[in-house]
């Protein structure tokens, strides 16, 4: 029998129990990355990965837990009640769309998009990736006249 702790009852680390603090406050995992002191510029990947650990997502469901006893009130009936914002025809329209806003987060239904720009070699000098990049140029100058590397550098 391993002498591990299942991975589960894992302590958090001060900076992960940070994060769980911070994600429950918003539900912004990249925010609550940076609040917890990440660095900005990984703090979306290290947030999902700290939500599919598994003490993490346990910490966090205790958390949420916590707040719902707190509150005297479940994401259930907060999101009927916020549904009947939504669907209530006598509510300002300001307060209807805010209402179908937050239930189309907890759906997932909105994604947040950003612009990446780029400027440089995509290849840094490995022969695998310039190769397909020469195959995607070739299949992209079939389909259209203008070349792929200059759609990139855009």
């Amino acid at each position: 029998m391993s002498s591990h702790q299942p991975l589960i009852n894992q302590p958090l680390t001060a900076k992960q129990q940070r994060f769980v603090e911070e994600y429950l406050v918003d539900h912004n995992g990249t925010q609550a990355a940076i609040r917890a002191g990440y660095s900005a510029k990984c703090a979306a990947t290290v947030a999902k990965e700290n939500i599919r650990k598994p003490h993490i997502a346990a910490a966090l469901k205790k958390g949420r837990k916590a707040l719902c006893e707190k509150t005297g009130h479940s994401a259930e009936q907060t999101i009927d009640a916020i549904a009947a914002i939504a669907n209530d025809e006598e509510n300002h329209t300001g307060y209807r769309l805010k209402a179908y806003e937050l239930l189309g987060k907890t759906q997932g239904i909105f994604v947040e998009k950003r612009e990446v720009k780029h400027s440089g070699s995509i290849s840094d000098g490995d022969p695998g990736l310039q190769a397909t990049m020469d195959l995607l140029e070739e299949l992209a100058a079939a389909r259209d006249p203008a070349p792929l590397s200059e759609s990139l550098s855009d």
